[in-house]
């Protein structure tokens, strides 16, 4: 007997015997996705086993295996032909290759080395159980299983199927691309590699959860007909991050250790190019008036500097008392500025140009203080500012001076205006220091509603926010978070409901492929519900990380 009747043998065995367990555990499948699950399964190994069998008949139509269920021994030389193989293969460029290689988006300096479909993709899940189950199991690979059912009491480990799709791996990185999980990363942020029969499972950095990958025991080598396995998958990465490392592959470039395709929809796109517009004129307006108002500023300190006057000609009694001693010069009426005029006080401190009614600011003006280099430039009444653009300095607003445009009263911001600093911008209906109910625009987010009566900045009561990774929400705020009604993300899923710290906790969520999920969340993820599947299936009970458990 050849090496390829052996091998063959071991593979009719070994794959009868997972159809024989396939079948028993889908005569109990606890629900449509288990049943799923195992069908595909039975189909797949069902063309693997007629495949074997017809290479077996073509080798020797007399072999006692064709009319037996016994199987026979491994070859003795397999693992060393799989460290060859993969030697070739990593090293020439062999290449494995689906039809569905072509789909994945390589670098220009990247070469696809192996891509299969139909893998299994699992992670670990630490599972809280209501008791002693009563269901079935899925195999996913030897000694990893999927467990349905019902029970109370223990918590255990679970290694949970999470989707279907093509594996790859090139000269810089392993792909995953499913129905619903798409995963890229670089080779070398893997921490450990552990070969099962079937698959292996991938520990990687700033992942804390081991992804597993099985079914590639479905493959086969051709022309040798050995059946893949962990140990050659294993031995496939582990020589590709050692060809990378020794500088095999020219020109490898470095990426970030994760990727997760999260592509974003036209209207995420179109949210986000706002923010930047938003932003940017934003930003050309504060430049464009700091600049303004320096200049106006600088004229009016020179427009002072040419009073020629050496006493100080006019005093001004306060309400408590104390009397100010000015310098003027302009137009007079019974003893008090009265028209058009200059003023600096005694200290040099205060500097107006503008109009005067009785010896008060009345009309239009510029006024200007050295110690808090505040100014203001626009309309007065009685002293009093009315309408204008006010210059002032806060350290909660920048580093920058802010500008008020708008109406006063009472020296406050008061009635219609806009604050624009260098970290954003605050638009309404004004009260004193408060918006409450306007538009706050700054580098990250767009938001447009009602605010806190008494404290500013703060989101209160019915709004819309957009921020700058695309995502909106429209509903009720309270403490600038939302509490109630409907957030878009980038990816076009949609969540309705309650919620606290940005993120949903209660209500319904619909991702951007149809499947609907109405119940409980845990960090945006269902955990007990109902879930509607795009295909129709409905799954409800409690879920872990988006995934169905029982």
């Amino acid at each position: 007997m050849n090496f390829h009747e052996r091998n063959l043998e071991n593979n009719i065995a070994s794959t009868k015997k997972d159809i024989r367990e396939a079948n028993d555990e889908l005569l109990n499948a606890a629900n449509s996705f288990a049943a799923d699950v195992l069908k595909k399964k039975i189909n797949t190994l069902t063309l693997k086993l007629h495949k074997c069998l017809d290479d077996l008949k073509s080798i020797n139509p007399n072999n006692s295996l064709l009319n037996a269920e016994d199987g026979s021994l491994v070859p003795d030389d397999y693992e060393e032909y799989l460290k060859n193989y993969v030697k070739d293969l990593v090293a020439l460029r062999t290449n494995y290759k689906t039809e569905n290689a072509d789909e994945f988006i390589l670098d220009d300096d990247e070469e696809m080395l192996f891509c299969v479909n139909d893998i299994v993709l699992s992670e670990q899940k630490s599972i809280r159980t209501p008791g002693a189950y009563h269901g079935m199991s899925v195999r996913i690979m030897p000694g990893l299983w999927y467990r349905v059912g019902q029970g109370t009491g223990h918590s255990e480990v679970r290694i949970t199927p999470i989707d279907t799709g093509t594996f790859a791996l090139t000269t810089k990185r392993i792909f995953f691309s499913g129905e619903f999980k798409s995963i890229s990363y670089d080779i070398e942020s893997l921490v450990s590699i552990k070969a099962f029969e079937e698959g292996f499972g991938l520990g990687r950095s700033k992942k804390q959860n081991t992804e597993y990958f099985s079914n590639f025991n479905n493959w086969i080598i051709e022309p040798e007909n050995y059946q893949f396995n962990g140990g050659f998958m294993k031995n496939l990465i582990m020589e590709t991050i050692k060809q990378k490392k020794q500088g095999n592959y020219e020109n490898i470039g470095d990426l970030e250790p994760e990727s997760e395709v999260d592509e974003d929809t036209v209207e995420a796109l179109e949210r986000k190019k706002e923010i930047s517009d938003r932003w940017d004129a934003l930003n050309k307006e504060w430049v464009d008036l700091k600049a303004k108002i320096e200049l106006n500023k600088k004229g009016l300190i020179e427009s002072i500097n040419k009073i020629d006057i050496e006493n100080f000609n006019f005093e001004f009694k306060q309400s408590n008392g104390d009397i100010d001693k000015f310098k003027y010069d302009g137009q007079w009426k019974d003893g008090k500025p009265n028209g058009f005029g200059k003023l600096i006080t005694q200290d040099s401190n205060v500097l107006y140009e503008g109009y005067f009614k009785d010896g008060m600011y009345h009309g239009n003006g510029r006024h200007f203080r050295r110690d808090t280099d505040n100014y203001f430039e626009g309309e007065y009444s009685n002293d009093s500012l009315k309408k204008g653009i006010w210059m002032f300095h806060e350290e909660d607003l920048g580093d920058g001076p802010a500008f008020y445009v708008g109406e006063i009263e009472n020296q406050l911001p008061w009635g219609q205006g806009k604050m624009i600093t260098e970290v954003g911008s605050y638009e309404g209906v004004w009260k004193g220091k408060v918006v409450t109910k306007g538009t706050l625009v700054n580098e990250d987010f767009i938001y447009e509603g009602g605010f806190h009566e008494t404290i500013a900045w703060k989101m209160e009561g019915f709004g819309k926010i957009i921020n700058s990774d695309g995502l909106i929400f429209e509903g009720k705020f309270k403490d600038s978070e939302p509490v109630e009604g409907k957030m878009t993300t980038n990816d076009g899923t949609v969540f309705e409901g309650k919620f606290e710290d940005w993120t949903i906790v209660e209500g319904k969520m619909t991702t951007n492929n149809g499947t609907v999920f109405e119940g409980k969340f845990e960090d945006s993820e269902p955990v007990k519900g109902k879930m509607t599947n795009s295909n129709g299936d409905v799954l409800e009970g409690r879920f872990e990380d988006g995934v169905f458990i029982e």
